[in-house]
């Protein structure tokens, strides 16, 4: 079978088609999940039967993160887009693991180790964000997707929303659900319930 994974922009997609469904996840480090858990997981990405299926990095760690994308991809037979997270950036040389704790460190250089330089490369071309028709996904910060900064502030989502053109950014890295809405007439930002909503006009 094709793997349907990719790392493009998808903005062709929403633009060809405005009214596409999609599933968001980010973080999910498919390496730590059993083998039943990663199926459970694939089957509530298909329950809203989505057209496409975005990942906000950190899919598992570098060295299984293909394996983990084909296993997702044959389940779900979605086509599959996703950014680079920090620990896939960090094997790729594209962020310094000096703030990593030893024990992180050290599981770093041997990860680094077992990858073929295809890998690496594969790595070094991923994209830090992408975006369609009204949205941008990065794993962290838009103002700064490189820095890997987390958003867990009020002034740290203003920044990133006024960083960026599009309504609704998607972000992770912080592993903790939340939703901050700008209000594009006065300025005003402020969080909210991280439940279902609906983006009213004006807002952001």
């Amino acid at each position: 079978m094709e793997t349907s994974f990719r790392h493009e922009i998808v903005s062709l997609c929403f633009k060809d088609c405005p009214s596409m469904r999609c599933v968001w996840a980010t973080d999910i480090h498919l390496n730590f999940v059993a083998d039943r858990s990663r199926f459970e997981f694939a089957e509530s990405v298909l329950a809203p039967d989505p057209a496409i299926v975005l990942l906000g990095g950190d899919i598992a760690e570098a060295n299984s993160v293909v394996p983990y994308l084909e296993e997702l991809g044959g389940w779900i037979r979605r086509p599959i887009y996703f950014v680079l997270g920090n620990h896939d950036a960090v094997i790729a040389e594209r962020l310094d693991p000096e703030p990593f704790n030893p024990d992180a460190q050290h599981a770093i250089q041997w990860t680094k180790g077992q990858l073929s330089k295809d890998a690496v490369r594969f790595f070094r071309k991923m994209p830090l964000t992408m975006s369609g028709d009204g949205f941008l996904c990065t794993h962290a910060e838009a103002a700064s997707p490189g820095r890997y900064g987390y958003i867990q502030t009020v002034s740290a989502a203003f920044k990133s929303l006024k960083a960026a053109s599009q309504q609704i950014i998607f972000v992770g890295h912080t592993h903790e659900p939340g939703v901050y809405r700008l209000t594009e007439a006065n300025g005003d930002i402020m969080p909210m319930p991280a439940s279902s909503f609906e983006v009213e006009a004006g807002c952001r």
